[in-house]
């Protein structure tokens, strides 16, 4: 069997073969090249949506939690449902001193769209968050200018500003540089530190830079906001559970304000780890449906090679016939049969795959050439994995593709054979 694999003879007799019936070979080849081709492009597809989705979601913090305060709804303690709860400087303390892997505790403040903000003779309405230094951390941002809030502007109030991309363009001219200046906002002077862009993608990473950034403790001392904070932004150890972290941060706030512990409206909360497992088990089940998709098609050509052998098989008993009445032995027909089959599942399959990475590089390359962005759609991509699996892949459809036809070759009886007519 081994000696056949060399043996130019042997060979000239598959491509013989093959050339006899090149209209049927090359049909049935085309649908091995066919469904390799089509996995590869879909796993290739799969992985760009993939990245797309990675690419909204940013560079947002994947184990953080955010938690905020609403109305009560259920009495407690004597006290009446319908209650604000309002969050305060002792409520820093206690988040930041009750809990292990915590990195960075942060109490947010904002005022909405109601402040009038003014540069000049141009003036525009924006939001305005208080914020500490850590949130750079937690939040995708981007200091393209300038630099982003510090520790000595919250230890002394300073009147300093980190202002959105948005904002840049509707204050100041062209060109013009804002760092070093100052802004009004409601009628107070601030400097302008530092622009930051927002590293998202779609429609909100545009709203998100009409913001601007000040230090928490100046807005709260500016805004007569002293011992009041809006929501939190906690920062966690890599190895840190998320969902036992927000239930206890929400069980604690909960046990301080005398809120019901059957009250769930009372504190909301967010968490940014559950939101990206959640991500990650949808493209897991996405990979798992393409795979099969893929392989289906697939499928149909290794049933077409496999449907092409046995008539091959057919046509040529008394050969086979004659073959083993000089001596072959079945492990000899088996080769035969495989080897042909193989080579056409492996040439097809080669082609399609080399076709496919040509054009998955090539729809990446003019994606980046031309910096097109598709919402949710990031360049197309053949991993490692992907190509050694659709390699393998192809392998075993070659095996497969032969295997049945080989099997019942190998069972010819010479006898019966050399009557065929």
């Amino acid at each position: 069997m081994s000696l056949e694999l060399f043996d130019p003879d042997h060979w000239e007799d598959i491509f013989s073969h093959i050339r006899k019936h090149r209209v049927r070979t090359l049909l049935t080849a085309f649908g091995v090249f066919w469904g390799i081709f089509l996995l590869l492009l879909l796993l290739a597809a799969g992985r760009g949506i993939e990245k797309g989705a990675y690419r909204r979601f940013g560079r947002i913090a994947v184990n953080s939690v955010h938690v905020w305060t609403e109305r009560t709804t259920l009495p407690y303690k004597g006290n009446r449902p319908g209650r604000y709860i309002q969050l305060t400087d002792e409520d820093t303390t206690a988040l930041k001193e009750g809990f292990s892997g915590v990195k960075a505790v942060c109490p947010r403040l904002s005022i909405g769209w109601s402040t009038t903000t003014k540069y000049g003779k141009k003036t525009g309405s924006f939001r305005i968050n208080g914020e500490m230094p850590a949130i750079i951390d937690l939040e995708p941002i981007t200091i393209i200018a300038g630099r982003f809030i510090n520790g000595r502007d919250i230890m002394e109030t300073r009147k300093t500003v980190v202002i959105g991309l948005r904002v840049r363009e509707v204050l100041f001219a062209p060109g013009e540089d804002p760092v070093g200046k100052y802004i009004e906002i409601d009628g107070v002077s601030f400097l302008v530190a530092g622009v930051f862009d927002f590293d998202s993608f779609g429609g909100n990473s545009v709203g998100r830079t009409e913001l601007i950034y000040m230090p928490f403790t100046t807005m709260q001392r500016t805004f007569n906001m002293v011992n009041r904070v809006g929501w939190y932004g906690v920062l966690l150890e890599g190895d840190v559970q998320a969902d036992k972290v927000e239930a206890e941060m929400k069980s604690l706030l909960s046990a301080r304000h005398d809120i019901h512990p059957d009250d769930r409206r009372a504190i909301g909360s967010w968490n940014s780890s559950k939101e990206f497992r959640s991500i990650v088990g949808l493209f897991t089940g996405i990979r798992i449906f393409l795979w099969i998709v893929g392989l289906g098609t697939l499928l149909a050509g290794i049933i077409g090679v496999s449907n092409i052998m046995l008539i091959l098989v057919q046509e040529r008993t008394r050969e086979i016939g004659i073959r083993k009445a000089l001596g072959s032995s079945p492990a000899s027909i088996i080769s035969m049969i495989l080897q042909e089959s193989f080579l056409i599942t492996a040439v097809a399959g080669y082609t399609g795959l080399v076709s496919g990475v040509l054009l998955v590089e090539g729809v990446a390359w003019y994606m980046k050439s031309a910096n097109l962005r598709i919402d949710y759609f990031a360049e197309p991509e053949v991993g490692l994995g992907v190509a050694l699996g659709a390699t393998l892949t192809l392998i075993l459809a070659g095996t497969l593709a032969g295997l049945y036809p080989a099997l019942k070759a190998a069972r010819i009886h010479p006898v019966e054979a050399l009557r065929e007519e």
